[in-house]
């Protein structure tokens, strides 16, 4: 797993301690899920898709729509769509090679995960995919905060007396 890695690259216990302390990323639940009876279902591109459809795929899912010069990114720019699709592949690293020969855009993210992947920490790319995968998990879901709270009964202690 994850601590195994980081030990196995670190000095000593000590410094895999300070390195998981340090850069353990911190993969927040929200709670109250407001789930749906019924919803839209949408077909995958399979593996074999040229990787111009895909990542005009990812750019749509979630995306408001908004046009012009200070529009939003979508949910599943670049970085997220290469970080989250090549994950899932089934060969990853070649998965992650197909893609940065395809565009250029993806060839520059792939020098900056590699680069990552090489530290002891591998933080850009741990950090990031948790956080898109975080992104993906909530794209389009609705949140009740309320979902988990109940009223509380209130003594009244002055009677007890």
């Amino acid at each position: 797993g994850w601590g195994e890695v980081k030990f196995s690259r670190a000095a000593d216990a000590a410094s895999a301690d300070i390195i998981q302390k340090a850069y353990g990323n911190p993969w927040d639940v929200k709670l109250g899920r407001a789930e749906v009876d019924s919803g839209t279902s949408v077909a995958l591109p399979s593996s074999s898709t040229p990787v111009d459809e895909i990542k005009a795929f990812l750019g749509k899912l979630g995306n408001t729509g908004e046009t012009g010069p200070f529009a939003s990114k979508p949910p599943l720019w670049e970085r997220p769509a290469f970080v989250l699709w090549t994950a899932a592949a089934k060969d990853p690293e070649a998965e992650e090679a197909r893609f940065a020969e395809a565009d250029k855009d993806f060839a520059g993210i792939k020098l900056d995960y590699d680069r990552s992947r090489k530290t002891v920490t591998r933080t850009n790319y741990e950090m990031d995919f948790i956080a898109y995968f975080d992104r993906l998990t909530k794209l389009g879901v609705k949140f009740n905060p309320d979902a988990y709270l109940y009223p509380e009964q209130v003594i009244d202690i002055s009677k007890a007396v």
